[in-house]
């Protein structure tokens, strides 16, 4: 206990609570080591096993004052200062603690800002021990806190009298806590212009607790309210160095930078101050004041903004914050009206509006085109919402037009600028045009074609409609006719060639429009006739667009040369796929294209593929617009594939073209013999069966057409003879690579595919 006693007075407060922890250790129901070991925690901060100590204590001994005493002061640490209160109020009836508890309760009463209270408590304190320099500091903290400043000092002088006579004081090594009886009188000195004996209580203060962060922080204090500017800056430098975390000082010294001019300083202090305390309003207002000094008035409103919803009823922060947007206002002032303009719905003559007669209601959109940001739009008297803290904004409104014959955009920035738009509304039919054909004559929405070499076709039609009519398109053609004329003939001349359908398309000038598809139906029996290969379909799939990897732009222009030379060939069917994602390859390739084969019992098939390709880990793969350049479950397998076509059960010849920048090896068997390619005519050939593969090799592609395409139809086009064999062609674009100096193509049959090494033909019409 001894040594916990004199460990304490050392201000070793850890080694005094090892000591007392060993006397503990001898007697646990000591009353006393238990109330001088949570006295120790108390000195360290640590309320949690002071409070432990005390209470245990309590339980030894109920009713007893030093007890009763440590838990009132424990209640005063810890912020609770109403229970402080209650508690000395009760220990003030023992006369043995009424002197401590009459100090300790104006301390109290002092958090609670009950200074005139707290003032009486403190005088019946200094009347039963005048001696205390506790009791004496605490009224000139009192006195202080009224402003009666010159009061105060008296009271903070015989605080420093009987602290300097006292034993603890004068034995105790470490006499920093006892600073602020020096620096309370300094700043009260200060408060009342007296700034040489301010100076002299801070030196006095150093003497004991030598320069620290307080000392140096009421020191830039004292000098900033002498107006020493340059002196507190530096006073606040050495704080700082002490503490670089502490909000006031980055607040104060940033202050500071403003008198002196420094606003680049100043905003750098105040943003230090934020990022220590994010919740407090006034590192935000200072900001804002900063930028406003230096003309930056939006920044300002920002900044004086975030401080108003922090202290919303903050006045200075309200009023800043009205000033700096009336400045900005101003700053910004301009007299142009606001532009609209109108997206939907479409405008005629006149700004008038063509409103279908069967509509109650219309989506109106439109764009604001001003300066400054908009303070209102209204259509026909009706607030219209959009984002009001955009410059340009858009915006869209749903209007209801049952009995109105006219619609008025009123648009207004925030400088009271305004513009007023009227759109007249005209009512006018919903009908959508009808298409009548006339050549050819369809049949059921059929188009028979018995002509094999017919790759044109004229047609001529009427596009009947209680309206003029806008525009015509068949199959995306642009048709002729008189745009002055109701029910206006229509009629051009369209290619047909790998065509299975004319798709008419008619607008009238209410945008009422019409589509009207037409089957080509060939004579099937002719064709058949002419094509030893049987039932043939072409399939393209072309992949340009993708997402993750480079597009190819050349792919579309590809993949028309070969379908132009194809016109010339007997194909029964043409089918086109673009831009295909991973899950869409997969569903087409496994169900979709192999129900349509079976189902139409098609005997050869062609598949060609125009796009990105890749080889990983000795597999081929083609790439889907939606891959990723290295998540292998993105690709799609030409192993794959391969399974696929062989549930094509109807197939007897099967080709597959691969126009892409990489393809696997693992897709052929062998190389064929170039030298035994089928002639036209050999059409034992075509009884045989054949799965074959023709792969371009480029390492990239760029957007020339390949190099693969260009000599495939080039091929099909220049060739005199009935037909042309995939041998032969294989042939010319090998040669056209070795001339060109590129990577040979591959040529070959397709693995585990039946093959009993017939070869597919092309079969002129």
């Amino acid at each position: 206990m001894k040594n916990g006693q004199q460990l304490s007075i050392n201000q070793q407060y850890q080694d005094a609570i090892s000591a007392y922890t060993e006397a503990l250790s001898f007697d646990a129901n000591s009353v006393e080591a238990l109330l001088s070991r949570g006295e120790c925690y108390e000195r360290i901060k640590n309320l949690k096993n002071a409070s432990e100590d005390y209470n245990k204590a309590n339980t030894l001994n109920p009713g007893n004052a030093d007890v009763a005493e440590r838990l009132a002061g424990l209640s005063l640490l810890s912020g609770d200062y109403q229970s402080a209160v209650g508690q000395y109020t009760s220990l003030s009836a023992n006369k043995k603690k009424s002197f401590i508890a009459y100090r300790q309760m104006a301390l109290a009463k002092a958090y609670l800002k009950d200074f005139k209270g707290a003032l009486v408590d403190i005088e019946s304190a200094l009347k039963m021990n005048d001696d205390d320099f506790n009791a004496h500091f605490i009224k000139g903290v009192l006195l202080d806190s009224t402003g009666n400043y010159a009061v105060a000092l008296k009271s903070y002088e015989k605080a420093i009298n009987s602290l300097s006579k006292n034993k603890v004081y004068k034995e105790s090594i470490n006499k920093s806590e006892y600073k602020f009886y020096f620096i309370n009188p300094a700043r009260a000195h200060a408060k009342i212009n007296q700034y040489d004996e301010a100076i002299n209580y801070f030196k006095r203060a150093e003497e004991i607790a030598g320069n620290d962060f307080e000392i140096a922080f009421y020191r830039a204090e004292t000098k900033s309210m002498k107006g020493d500017l340059n002196g507190a800056i530096g006073e606040y430098n050495n704080a700082i160095a002490f503490n670089g975390n502490n909000y006031e000082a980055y607040i104060n010294r940033g202050n500071l930078f403003i008198k002196n001019g420094a606003f680049e300083n100043a905003k750098s202090d105040f943003s230090r101050a934020i990022m220590i305390n994010a919740k407090a309003p006034q590192g935000y207002f200072c900001i804002g004041m900063a930028h406003e000094m230096t003309g930056d008035f939006k920044t300002a409103v920002e900044s004086y903004k975030k401080a108003v919803e922090l202290s919303p009823k903050d006045a200075q922060f309200n009023k800043s914050y009205n000033n700096a947007v009336a400045l900005l206002k101003e700053k910004n002032k301009e007299l142009n009206k606001p532009v609209l303009l109108l997206n939907a719905p479409k405008t005629g003559e006149n700004s008038t509006l063509f409103i279908a007669d069967n509509m109650n209601t219309i989506k109106v959109e439109g764009r604001i085109k001003d300066e400054s940001l908009i303070q209102s739009i209204r259509i026909n008297d009706q607030p219209v919402e959009y984002d009001k803290n955009a410059i340009n904004p858009s915006f869209s409104h749903s209007l209801d037009i049952t009995q109105v014959k006219s619609m008025t955009i009123s648009v207004t920035d925030n400088y009271d600028n305004n513009a007023t738009y009227a759109y007249p509304i005209e009512r006018v039919e919903s009908e959508k045009p009808v298409c009548e054909l006339i050549t050819p004559k369809p049949t059921d929405n059929q188009i028979f074609i018995k002509s094999i070499g017919n790759y044109m076709l004229f047609v001529e039609g009427v596009a009947n409609d209680r309206s003029l009519i806008k525009s015509i398109t068949v199959n995306d053609k642009v048709a002729s006719f008189d745009n002055s004329k109701l029910n206006p003939t229509f009629s051009l001349t369209i290619e047909i060639a790998a065509v299975d359908a004319i798709t008419v398309k008619i607008r009238d000038i209410y945008e009422n429009e019409s589509t009207t598809s037409y089957a080509i139906k060939r004579d099937a029996a002719i064709e058949a006739q002419a094509n030893p290969m049987g039932k043939t379909w072409v399939v393209f799939i072309e992949n340009s667009n993708y997402t993750n990897l480079s597009s190819i732009e050349a792919v579309a222009n590809d993949v028309a040369l070969v379908k132009n030379a194809l016109s010339g060939y007997i194909i029964d069917s043409i089918i086109t796929r673009k831009n295909m994602k991973k899950a869409a390859m997969e569903r087409f390739f496994s169900i979709e294209l192999r129900n349509m084969i079976v189902d139409n019992k098609v005997n050869s098939l062609l598949i060609w593929y125009s796009g990105h390709g890749k080889i990983t880990n000795e597999s081929g793969f083609w790439m889907p617009v939606d891959a990723t350049k290295k998540d292998e479950f993105t690709f799609f397998s030409t192993t794959n594939l391969k399974g696929y076509l062989g549930s094509y059960k109807t197939l007897k010849h099967t080709l597959v073209v691969a126009d892409a920048t990489e393809t696997g090896p693992a897709f052929y068997l062998a190389m064929r013999d170039v030298q035994r390619s089928a002639e036209c005519g050999d059409y034992t050939a075509t009884k045989l069966k054949s799965a074959q593969v023709l792969s371009a090799a480029e390492k990239e592609r760029n957007n020339e057409s390949s190099l693969l395409s260009k000599t495939f139809a080039n091929t099909l086009k220049g060739t005199k003879d009935k037909c042309i064999s995939i041998d032969n062609i294989s042939d010319k674009v090998n040669n056209a690579a070795k001339q060109s100096q590129k990577q040979k193509p591959k040529f070959g049959n397709i693995q585990d595919l039946s093959d009993e090494n017939g070869t597919f033909f092309f079969m002129k019409k």
